[in-house]
């Protein structure tokens, strides 16, 4: 991974800020660290299986501020109690899902509007607002298949207009 970065920098100039992004099958504190080293800006989903005391430290101790209809997120004052990223931050971020509802309805008159919540824990060296941090790991993904590009995101139909404009203008101007 460290070639593939520094042939990437090889190829840039000096000043050219670097961005990793990862899901949280990806993770790896080995990995960060060395992101870290590189001066490489990175995002990493967090797996909360790794880490049971993270988990129950953003149910019980999170105050949510409000990124959008769906997200809420927060800053954690948590590391974990082996490891080296000590100095890197945690963002929590709460996504509201509809419950699955069980069993028969008795009216159609009175469907239950109940939702649950579904957590994500971003792992980062980013020195930006939180808010920012998520519009990077939670707002998806730009790609070019077949020259073509194509934006995939989760939801936030707002980002999703805003970044599909500007696209299409940087596109035009291609």
């Amino acid at each position: 991974m460290i070639d593939c970065f520094q042939q990437i920098r090889g190829n840039l100039s000096a000043k050219t800020l670097i961005e990793a992004r990862m899901d949280s099958d990806f993770f790896s504190e080995r990995v960060v660290t060395m992101l870290d080293e590189q001066n490489i800006e990175f995002t990493q989903s967090v797996p909360f299986e790794r880490f049971p005391a993270l988990k129950n430290y953003v149910n019980e101790n999170q105050d949510w501020a409000e990124y959008d209809d769906e997200h809420r997120f927060g800053e954690l004052d948590w590391k974990p109690e082996i490891g080296k990223s000590t100095h890197f931050r945690f963002i929590a971020v709460r996504k509201k899902v509809k419950k699955p509802i069980k069993g028969p309805l008795q009216l159609d008159l009175f469907v239950p509007d109940d939702h649950t919540y579904e957590y994500t824990v971003i792992l980062t060296n980013k020195k930006t607002q939180a808010h920012a941090v998520l519009m990077i790991q939670c707002a998806g993904r730009i790609t070019k298949p077949g020259g073509v590009i194509t934006l995939t995101m989760d939801g936030n139909q707002t980002v999703k207009n805003l970044i599909s404009i500007f696209l299409t203008r940087l596109e035009a101007t291609a």
